[in-house]
């Protein structure tokens, strides 16, 4: 749950400036290092023992140039910052965490998809690639998700098969954005099937315990032919903000990535799209988001809300984009939150953890506050 953001209108109508010293994390540009050829995918907490400090997983890549696969080989690292300086961050030094090769159904690959923290433990949950294991349809290269748990977050134990398989129409499952709400889990996930479609929507599974989970055979989001998002939907993540649920997607239209938004006031039913990106690339001659913004994540970082997202530059073909991460941040809070603000004021309640009160006779930060949930400062826990 956001503290700084309390609806989804609250969302589409903060402006984000990029930051001036992007990109945060680049691509290392070393043969066959582990992001070598792209960074992506980052979630964000607050470190669950030292309050000064962010944790980032992220994904890497090396370059597909060589490989005898037809997959990029990807791995999950871990980097921390000062939650003072949220745009300067470190490796950790046993990165990568995780490489490919945990079991058979992850063999070629590991898409860092979603991670929630709860009761001590990390759940991680990732989209796994074999180049043995054969699809419905007997094809190699199978993509299916997974879960890996820990109690420090740099070691994992993973479930031995995967979680979540193609069934019905799928040939592959993949990009799993999960969320926690009271006593029920929601996985939204990316998929492609047999009759030939890629990437043309978002699909639903449940569970009571996040590791067991039943389809429910809806598409949340699909392709709109014509707009931003009428080829692929891919990478996402889903929030809870009030009392709206928010879905922000990458979104293809086959030329540029950009960012997509849903909501709807179930988990499960009733979503509604924007009909304009919510974020889009840079168009900056050179700059290293030129073409395309994907695996967009927003997150509460002190008193601002930050985009962390992956940009790419090469248009001819986005895979052969060198992908780094930047960030986008609110200069002020949202403007329900500064109402929220003074009403709690006057109510003789104080206002939310880090809030600034947005009046010229009251210029002073509160250092108390409501809850200070250590367990992320992701909205998706």
């Amino acid at each position: 749950m956001s503290k700084l953001l309390v609806s989804y209108d609250d969302l589409i109508q903060t402006t984000l400036t990029r930051y001036a010293g992007n990109p945060i994390i680049r691509h290392s540009g070393i043969s066959q290092d582990w992001k070598e050829w792209q960074v992506q995918e980052p979630i964000v907490f607050n470190d669950p023992n030292d309050a000064s400090k962010l944790i980032m997983f992220y994904a890497g890549a090396c370059s597909p140039v060589g490989m005898a696969v037809s997959y990029i080989a990807t791995y999950i690292g871990r980097a921390t910052a000062d939650r003072a300086n949220p745009f300067v961050w470190t490796d950790h030094p046993s990165h990568p965490i995780l490489s490919p090769g945990a079991n058979e159904y992850n063999d070629v690959s590991m898409r860092l998809d979603s991670m929630l923290y709860a009761d001590g433990v990390y759940w991680l949950y990732t989209t796994g690639i074999s180049s043995d294991c054969t699809d419905r349809d007997g094809r190699l290269g199978l993509n299916s998700i997974h879960l890996a748990r820990s109690t420090d977050g740099v070691h994992f134990t993973w479930y031995k098969v995967p979680i979540l398989l193609p069934s019905g129409d799928e040939t592959d499952v993949s990009q799993a954005a999960v969320l926690k709400d009271e006593n029920n889990w929601y996985m939204y996930y990316s998929y492609r099937t047999r009759s030939g479609q890629v990437l043309p929507g978002i699909r639903l599974a449940t569970s009571t315990d996040g590791l067991h989970w039943t389809k429910t055979g809806q598409a949340v989001v699909s392709c709109t032919p014509g707009g931003y998002d009428s080829r692929y939907y891919e990478w996402h993540q889903i929030l809870r903000l009030g009392r709206d649920y928010v879905l922000l997607s990458e979104c293809f239209d086959g030329t540029h990535w950009s960012v997509g938004a849903a909501h709807s006031a179930s988990p499960a039913t009733g979503w509604i799209k924007k009909d304009t990106p919510l974020f889009e690339r840079s168009g900056v001659p050179g700059a290293f988001d030129e073409h395309h913004i994907a695996t967009p994540a927003i997150y509460d970082i002190g008193s601002r809300i930050m985009l962390f997202y992956q940009g790419g530059n090469n248009l001819d073909d986005y895979t052969m984009s060198r992908w780094d991460l930047g960030v986008a941040y609110s200069e002020e809070l949202p403007r329900s939150l500064a109402t929220l603000t003074m009403r709690q004021m006057k109510r003789g309640k104080p206002p939310l953890v880090g809030a600034t009160v947005l009046n010229p006779q009251i210029c002073r930060r509160f250092p108390q506050g409501i809850d200070r949930d250590q367990s992320a400062v992701i909205s998706d826990q």
